[in-house]
Order: structure tokens, then sequence, then C-alpha cells
């Protein structure tokens, strides 16, 4: 301590809450100055960490700075002999943690010598709570930046004060120009004012408010439909300030909205007008017929022939009704397709026997297909429907014939799986300027015969039937000599007891295997895949399969009718096959039934994180037929939670041709494996996942746009699961990610993932169709 520091400034300094110390400064043999500590109180060594006072005036004061630089400029001004109010550094003490103090330095001179005061008050919370709320804005920032809402404020007048940011982002207006204005100021037109009056009187009694949409007008004349809620703010002394809230651009909402208003008001004028309609022709039609058939009293030549006119009106108008109706079904989305195996000779015999007794009539000869035509054994489509459309075509070949012409009815394989139905005429054509509006409903050319009766929309009706079943419809014609109609819809395997290879020998039979027989309930959403495991089944005389497309439909299905074991696929929508299996297991109806993980996911860690749920074994998607059905009979025969063999250790050995990178090898060789072992149709259902997956991704970005998050996440399941089939690594994982973020209410990443996809997809579809082709060609 220095001898000038003695008495009352001694006592003052070392009694001092703040840390104090007395500085000397030096400069070395190059200019640069230093500093030592020559005095130090209490409050110094403690903020500084040293354990006695003598370690702290020993220690070299550039040991306690984070910064050299910091301590250069203070060593600077403090040699300069100027005073330094309020600098702000962190410093470290000897056990390294960290702290900020604020500097306040004073030039003093003690016994002649010229040296410098230090008060030094510790900052640290006050950084620490300047840090933490730095973070909290940039967090704010950062959501603001993603969201797709924003932030507003106004004042006791109602006029705005604030807004955030990102409304220029999500509305296109600068902030700063709706500064001052009331909402009545950016009203759009058509605005309700009966609402906003409404409105207007719960402001006045400071009510809050929630989700209130309305027009907004912006600058370039472009109209928004906003949604915006709010609360009232109050002084502390409870005066009102004005209302904070959100908002959020609602106009595609609205305007779809709008849209089902829509088309609901003209689904109920049609169904309304249906039933008007069908009331008198009820009578007029059935009046008719009595008139007709009317022994006692029977009618002259001349009152038949009116009376004939008058059934074949009404009988044209019931039909034109019908049409509009499912027009409108379809238009509505009301109408979906049951899709099943149908046959294609019983399609046709029934079309075909119905179509021979109009064309009779009409002297028209129609050509079916010759008895040993190779035409594929079953199409996937819709069966009252199927049969419409082929009427359809059929009768407009007879209708808009020649007299004395011909009709051809042709069936076969279609390219990519499909089954071609064709129907050509000797007609006259149909002029090349009429071609693109063929579809069009309510669509006639002027030079159709005048005495044949139509609506116009019958083709129109007939090609959303078509696409609706996932098929595509043609036609060529030519004028003077005649047209060819053809729809191309997708083969279905039928039954696989029917088939063979193509090489003629029999598909491998797997009655060979210990299975013993049992019902079998297979849990899962994806109905390809559900399929298939029925293909797979019927294989086997033991085994029968009743299926259930979600988990709660799995839960309930083993309490009305026990099935012997449970094949649960684990990403299933809603609730998970893991949560459905501690469901079944805490019920003591279904707690002994034995249940199989079904997955996608072959790693190590989710089948042994399955075995630890309690899943008695697992099996991998694309399935290993063998592998799937020995360890089937593994578990039914042992009934017990013995895992069967993973999915590694059942995959083939034998080498795998070709270069499918960067398809996962373990799923290729399981896919070449089955294709050995199953019926063609196996292939054909591979090949529609395949198909899908550019489709589902599509179905995602039209969701995106929609912002509809259940049709999103929905979409993005059914793509993970086709792209898994195929080992499709990075596909799946965007997949999964799309699924999540869906599940939230912030899709902003929804469009970054959705060209992820795209692009992944663009690089693995060449090879999934090249492994597509192999397994075909054996």
């Amino acid at each position: 301590m220095p001898t000038a520091l003695q008495g009352e400034l001694r006592d003052l300094l070392e009694n001092n809450p703040l840390g104090v110390a007395i500085m000397r400064h030096e400069s070395d043999a190059d200019g640069r100055v230093t500093a030592r500590r020559i005095f130090a109180n209490d409050s110094l060594r403690v903020l500084f960490g040293a354990g006695t006072m003598r370690e702290l005036v020993r220690r070299p004061v550039l040991e306690s700075w984070v910064d050299a630089t910091a301590l250069e400029h203070v060593n600077r001004a403090f040699s300069a002999r100027t005073q330094l109010s309020g600098y702000e550094a962190e410093r470290v003490r000897p056990d390294g943690s960290r702290f900020w103090v604020s500097m306040t330095g004073q030039p003093i001179v003690l016994g002649g010598e010229e040296l410098t005061i230090v008060w030094h008050l510790d900052i640290t919370a006050r950084k620490q709570a300047e840090q933490s709320l730095w973070e909290s804005e940039a967090q704010v920032r950062d959501y603001m930046d993603s969201s797709v809402d924003w932030l507003w404020e106004m004042d006791a007048d109602l006029r705005l004060t604030y807004l955030s940011s990102n409304v220029e982002r999500i509305l296109g207006i600068q902030p700063e120009k709706l500064y001052g204005k009331t909402r009545e100021d950016l009203l759009g037109p058509n605005y309700d004012e009966g609402v906003w009056n409404a409105h207007f009187a719960s402001l006045k009694v400071r009510d809050a408010f929630r989700d209130f949409i309305y027009p907004l007008e912006i600058d370039n004349g472009e109209r928004k439909w906003v949604s915006i809620s709010g609360k009232p703010i109050f002084s502390e002394q409870n005066s009102f300030i004005g209302y904070r809230g959100t908002g959020s651009d609602v106009t595609a909402r609205v305007e779809n909205q709008e849209l089902r208003n829509v088309s609901r008001a003209k689904s109920e004028f049609l169904s309304q007008m249906s039933h008007e309609l069908r009331t008198p022709l009820n009578g007029i039609l059935g009046f008719s017929q009595i008139l007709e058939s009317d022994r006692v009293n029977p009618l002259t030549p001349r009152q038949q022939l009116a009376v004939s006119q008058i059934q074949s009106g009404g009988a044209h108008l019931l039909n034109l009704i019908n049409r509009v109706l499912d027009m409108a079904a379809i238009e509505n989305r009301t109408f979906k397709p049951s899709l099943e195996a149908v046959g294609t000779r019983e399609i046709l015999d029934d079309c075909l026997g119905m179509a021979e007794v109009m064309a009779a009539e009409n002297n028209i000869t129609v050509t079916r297909p010759p008895p040993g035509t190779n035409m594929p054994l079953f199409v996937t489509a819709d069966r009252t429907r199927l049969r419409q459309v082929l009427l359809n075509l059929l009768s407009n070949a007879i209708k808009y014939n020649v007299p004395g012409g011909s009709v051809t009815m042709r069936c076969g394989a279609g390219e990519a799986d499909t089954v071609r139905f064709e129907v050509s005429d000797s007609g006259p054509g149909i002029p090349a300027h009429y071609h693109d509006r063929l579809f069009t409903p309510f669509s006639r050319f002027s030079n159709q015969r005048a005495d044949v009766e139509g609506t116009g929309i019958g083709l129109s009706i007939t090609r959303d039937l078509v696409e609706l079943m996932d098929g595509e419809i043609g036609f060529t014609s030519e004028e003077g000599r005649g047209s060819r109609f053809w729809i191309t819809l997708p083969a279905s395997g039928g039954s696989p007891r029917e088939r063979s290879n193509a090489d003629g020998s029999s598909v491998d039979d797997f009655n060979d295997l210990a299975i013993p027989a049992a019902r079998i309930l297979y849990v899962e959403d994806n109905p390809t895949n559900a399929q298939l495991m029925e293909m797979i089944v019927e294989e086997v005389d033991a085994l029968t399969l009743n299926a259930a497309s979600t988990a709660e439909d799995g839960i309930e299905q083993p309490k009305i009718h026990r099935p012997d074991i449970i094949l649960m696929d684990l990403n299933l929508p809603g609730i998970s096959g893991t949560e459905a299996l501690r469901i079944l297991r805490s019920d003591p109806k279904t707690r002994g039934i034995p249940i199989i993980a079904v997955s996608a996911n072959a790693l190590r860690e989710d089948i042994e994180a399955a075995h630890a749920d309690g899943f008695d074994a697992y099996v991998t998607k694309p399935f290993d037929i063998r592998n799937l059905l020995g360890t089937l009979g593994t578990v039914l025969s042992k009934g017990s939670t013995a895992p069967g063999p993973g999915p590694d250790h059942a995959a083939s050995p034998e080498a795998v041709p070709g270069d499918y990178a960067p398809l996962a090898i373990e799923n290729i060789k399981r896919l070449l494996a089955s294709a050995r072992m199953l019926p063609p149709a196996y292939i054909s259902i591979l090949r529609r996942q395949a198909a899908s997956i550019p489709e589902l991704i599509a179905v995602m970005r039209r969701a995106r746009e929609a912002n509809a998050s259940a049709e999103l996440e929905t979409a993005a399941h059914k793509l993970k699961s086709h792209a898994a089939t195929f080992g499709a690594g990075k596909v799946t994982d965007v997949a999964l990610r799309a699924e999540q973020v869906a599940q939230s209410t912030d899709l902003t990443e929804i469009i970054e993932l959705i060209e992820q996809l795209e692009q992944e997809h663009a690089a693995i579809e060449p090879t999934i169709n090249r492994l597509l082709n192999d397994m075909e060609n054996g």
C-alpha cells in the first residue's frame, strides 16, 4: 500500500462496496504501456476471485482481461492522464469464470507519484439480462420473418400505430403507409356494413375479438381478405390505450369457402330440381304406360304413336336429369369410385349384350372380340361406372353410325400394365374443327343426325369417370371414315391362382412351409400394401386375411372377431402402431394375440425398439415373402414373444445384378427375390406405387397452396411408405420431415421440402424403372 494512502482515505477505499484498485502505469523498452496494481480493496479481491490480497496484487493485470485490445485502450487512456467513465469490459477469474465490469478511472497524485484510481462495478447480471433480451428479440424477429401472421397495434382512436415488418412480405404493403389510418380507411368494396357495425359496437365496450374477417384494398387494386384478432390495452390507471393483436392473410380460405358455397348452392338446386322434375315425370311416364297397355280400351294407331312420343321424350328428359346429377357429383367431388378387380370378359359380355339389342333396332352389326383373344383377365375399375362408360361409347357408335354400318369392340393389354378397351365405328366421322370441343359439356356439332336424341354431356361424364378410375380416354376420327374411341384402365391381378409366370411355369407354392391354419388381421393404411398382402395370403391354403385401414379399427376388430395373429404397420395416421400395441396388450380380451410389427424401417435400432415395445416379431417392407411367411409360422407355432428373423438375416446372399444406386441394396435383394416368387400382378402393384410417387408430390404442392395440412400429411405419409418400398432413403427421410411439418401450424418449410422431393425423385426414377424392368424380365 502506498505510504501516502493512510487514515480516512484508506478506510474509505478499503470498506467501499465497489471494487477499487490503484494502478501504476509504466512503459517498456518498446513503448508499450503496462499497468500494475499497487492497491486493491477486499471488494475487488472478491469480484476478481482471488484467494488473498497478495494473490490479487501479484497477478498480472493482462491475465484478467478477455480482450487484450480493450486493455490496451484503457492503459493508453490512463497513461495519457485522461479520465475514463463507465468503460465496460469482460474479465476472467483464475477459475475461468467470466464476468462484466464497468470501470471509471480518475488520475490522482499520491506522494508526488502520478497514479490512477479505478472503480469497478459488477454489471454481470445486467449484461446477462441484455443478452437474454437480445436473444429473445432475435427469436421474435426470426419467428415473425417466417410466420404467416403479423402483429399490429392501434391507439385509443383505433388508428394503426405499429405493424410488424413481415406484413410487407405477406400483404405487399409497406407498414409505414398504414400508420395513422383506421381499418375503415382500408376497406375494400362489397363489405358487410351490418357486420362492421356490430364489430364497432364491440370495440366501443372494449371487448376482445377473434378471427374478424374483412376485405382489404391493396395499393395495386388487388383485394385481400384478412383475419385479425385483438385485445384491449389499458394503462396502470386503467385508462384505455388502444388494441393490439395479430393478423393473417385468409384470402385462399375465403375464396375456397365462396367456391364451396357456390358448389353447395348448385348441388342443392340440382337436388331440388331433380325432385321437382322427377315427380311429374313419374306421372307422365307411368300413365303413358297404362294407356299403352290398356286392353279394355286399346289405343288407336294414331294415339299409340302420340303415347310413344311421350314416353320417348320423357325417357330422354329423365336421362338428362340423371346425367346432370352425375356431372354435379363429379364436379363436387362427392362421387368416389369403388375400385375392384373386374373381369374383362364378364363386363364385355354384359355391355355387348345390351348394345346388340340396340344395334339390331338400327340395322347395325356389332363385332365382339373373338373367343381366343388374348386379353387381360381383370381390370381395376368401379364395376357400375365402367359399365356406364362402355355402354355410352357403344351407344354413341350405334346412334351416330350410317344405315347398315358396323361397330367393333376390342380389348387387349395396353402400355404400362393397363387394359385398353376400344370401340370403333363406320359412321360419318367427326370434323377436325370439332375435336377440341368433343368432351365439353352440352356440346353437339352441327352435322350430327337431327333425329338422334342426345344431351351433349355423355362424353364429358365418360371422360370424368375414366379419370376418376385412374384411366385415360382418347379418340381418333376422320370425316367420312368413322371414329375410334379408346380408354385405358389399370390392370388387376385378380386371383393369383388363375395365373402362371410369363414362361408358362407355375408360381412358387408356399404351402410347403410349416404354417398352422390361422386368421390374420393386417392393420395397414396403404391400400396397395394391403392388396399385396392379400395376394400373398391367398397363396397359402391355411391362411385367411382381414384388413383394417386405421389403428382404431385394428383395435376394435379383434374384440368382435378374434384373429390368431395381427400384422401391425407402425406408421399409421392418427394412433401409431406402437400405441395400438399398448392398447391391445392392456385389454384382457386381446392381450394374448401375437402381434408382428411391419415397417419400411430396417435399421437394427428400429427392430430392437419394436421388440422392446413388446412386438412378437418384426418384418420389413418390401416383403421377403418366404421370410414373412416363415416369421408368421414361427410366431403362430410358439405363441411367444421370441423375435422372428430380421431382414438382414433373411436377405438372399446371391449377388444383385445391375447397378441400382442410390437405392438400398437390401431392399433391392428382397424385391428381386419376391419377383421370382409372386405372380406378375405383384410387379404391377409396384409399378403403380412407383408411378404414384410424383403424383403424391403434386398432391402435396396443391395441398400446400391451399393450406390443407390434413391432405398434406396424408400424401406425405403415403409417399414415405412408397419410397421406402424401393429403398429410396432420401425421399423417405424428406417425406417423413414433411409429414411432421404438416402436423404443425407453420407450413413454411413445406415448399423447400417439396422441391427436395422433386429433385430426389428425378434422380432415382430411372433406377426404379430399370429395377422394375429387371424384375419383370426375371
